[in-house]
């Protein structure tokens, strides 16, 4: 069967079968919290490839913009609604609706494109099973969560956990 033959469904399986396919190492690192991410960056290069070799075609639309208390010293604190439509290359009324929201604070003036960013991972990481982290960093998280939750500072988690890696 030609690219061209192909439904929608198919094209959706064979851009899931291309991502699992990609580089999904985190690459971006939160040096205040300790912890490694999968930069926007590099999510956005991942899914643009795989939906090209797939013959499909993102659209994402934010709204529902919705202000929050601020958090500590972020005053800036939003929750916003991503709308992605995935679409077949030959036929725009041929598509897929996904959804989920973003919430981010900051302190400056990125929370909304923080949320914006926070939404459009969930859409890919939910529903097209991408991990946010690998073994290494879910357990750096999971030591640095424990050694919180025993009442010690952030510091005195990283300095654990730098210890056991020495």
């Amino acid at each position: 069967m030609t690219d061209e033959k192909l439904t929608l469904n198919q094209r959706i399986s064979k851009f899931v079968e291309i991502l699992s396919q990609e580089d999904w190492a985190p690459d971006g690192h939160n040096d205040k919290q300790g912890y490694w991410f999968i930069s926007h960056k590099k999510i956005k290069r991942n899914v643009s490839k795989a939906s090209l070799d797939a013959g499909l075609v993102w659209k994402i639309d934010y709204d529902s913009l919705t202000p929050c208390e601020a958090v500590g010293m972020m005053k800036q604190h939003y929750i916003i609604r991503a709308v992605g439509r995935l679409s077949d290359v030959n036929d725009a009324n041929s598509c897929e609706t996904y959804i989920a929201y973003g919430e981010a604070a900051d302190s400056g003036d990125k929370a909304i494109s923080k949320a914006q960013t926070s939404a459009f991972k969930a859409i890919i990481n939910n529903n097209f099973f991408i991990a946010d982290v690998d073994a290494d960093a879910e357990e750096i998280i999971s030591n640095n969560d424990s050694i919180k939750a025993d009442a010690r500072t952030g510091y005195e988690a990283r300095q654990e956990i730098f210890n056991d890696k020495v």
